[in-house]
Formats: C-alpha cells, structure tokens, sequence
C-alpha cells in the first residue's frame, strides 16, 4: 500500500489573479512530463496572449501565490448547445439551442507545483467569476476543452459532453448552478 503525500495547505489570501501586461515576465512551465506541451499552452502565453487580449478574444490572467507567479488561466464568453449537456441534466426552462458559457481557453499550472491544490483554487476562481457574471449578463456554464486532463476536470464536476467528433480535444462542460436542479 503506497503511502499518499499531504496535500500542500494554500492560503487563499496569497492567491492574486492580475490581468496580463506586457511587463509580466514569462517564467512558468507549462510542458508535462514528457517535456512537451500536447494543449500548446506555452506557445499561446508566450506569443498570443496579449494578441487575443487587445483583440477582446480572451482575457489572461497571471495566477501568483505569495508574490511568485505560478500560472496562468484564459477565460472568454462563450456557448454550449443543449445538444452537448446531457438530458436530464439541462435546464428546461431555455427555448433556444445555445446556453451561455465562460470558456476556459487555457490554464496552466507550473510543472513543478502541480499536485498541490493550486488548479483547484484556479478553478474556483473560474467558477466564482462565472457566477458574478451570470449575475449580470447570464452564464450557466463553463467549458473547457482538454487533451490529457480530463481526470482532474472530471473530479471537479466536469463532465464530458454528450456529444463529441473525433477532435482529440474533448470538450467538458460544468453546471454552475447545480443546486437549482433539486
């Protein structure tokens, strides 16, 4: 029986989430195991981050804890067909084929702290952003799309979608307001 390490206690007080600038150095990992980068995250924060941001295509934001950067994290709006969200599951009181989503476009973690909880703290960040937001303009989900991740995302609350092609990115949706199907 192998013998589980503790989880590394964060203080989400020294959790910041600052908007991408151009003075921000660019100082993470962002490749696995292999060395490689299969979600071509640090592609994307290296030379189209700030592109997309001046462009309103997505806002990147660098996640630091106790003033060291750890990682970043893409959101946008976006959609998800009711087509996607499994039946029993989808909201019945929308007409039209399309509910609004936050999109996580990308989120990446430093290699050398994954394992210790910060994904997770990213995650709830996400989700409470999307609930403010669905409180000023409407948004019942977020989605993601992942290559090799879908475990993490599946143990919080992600599911994969009904439907899917044959893309080796799966998308994944959660329900942000679970707790109005009861």
């Amino acid at each position: 029986m192998t013998r589980q390490q503790p989880k590394f206690l964060i203080d989400p007080k020294e959790l910041k989430f600052s908007k991408l600038k151009p003075s921000h150095k660019l100082c993470i990992d962002c490749t696995d195991n292999n060395r490689e980068d299969p979600q071509g995250v640090q592609h994307f924060i290296n030379s189209r981050a700030l592109k997309n941001q001046d462009a309103h295509l997505g806002t990147t934001y660098v996640v630091s804890y106790k003033r060291k950067t750890i990682g970043y994290v893409t959101i946008a709006t976006s959609s998800i067909n009711k087509n996607e969200i499994f039946q029993k599951a989808r909201p019945t009181t929308r007409d039209g084929p399309i509910f609004p989503a936050l999109i996580i476009l990308e989120l990446c973690i430093d290699k050398k702290l994954r394992k210790q909880s910060f994904g997770e703290y990213v995650l709830m960040w996400c989700n409470g952003l999307a609930r403010v937001i669905s409180e000023k303009a409407g948004c019942r989900y977020i989605v993601l799309f992942t290559k090799n991740t879908i475990n993490f995302y599946s143990k919080h609350n992600y599911q994969l979608a009904e439907i899917t092609n044959n893309n080796e990115f799966k998308l994944m949706y959660a329900d942000l307001f679970p707790e109005l199907k009861k």
